[in-house]
């Protein structure tokens, strides 16, 4: 199971988070995956960092807005590249083809991020 064009871009339902529960559930799955993103990034590093592991998937439903759609950016963004690569394609965002939805969706949540960091910043009386 991973993040990929075939994914249905779910609603927001206004709490910047709620509506995007599949695609934050597909994200850890893509991001968690024997093939794609932890392994990689785990296997590759030149010192071992204490914050690359895998996510628990039982404690994501507790996570902030901004973390939850930074992680999915993240796998979207890296699902992105994927497909761009396996298909020989330009990473343009305007380019047509199997990444076109995976774009709308990746701006979307990074969007999302943004704003829901924004308000978390504001909200704490130490910045």
């Amino acid at each position: 199971m991973g993040v990929g064009p075939d994914v249905v871009i779910l609603g927001d339902n206004g709490d910047g988070c709620g509506g995007d529960e599949f695609e934050l559930m597909e994200a850890v799955e893509y991001y968690n995956d024997h093939n794609h993103i932890f392994p990689i990034i785990s296997s590759n590093q030149l010192i071992p960092n204490v914050y690359s592991k895998r996510f628990n998937k039982d404690r994501i439903s507790k996570l902030i807005p901004s973390y939850r759609h930074s992680l999915i950016s993240i796998s979207l963004g890296y699902r992105i590249l994927a497909v761009t690569q396996v298909h020989h394609l330009s990473i343009n965002p305007r380019t047509r083809g199997p990444a076109s939805d995976l774009w709308t969706s990746f701006f979307r949540h990074v969007g999302l991020a943004l704003a829901a960091l924004y308000k978390e910043i504001r909200g704490d009386p130490e910045y």
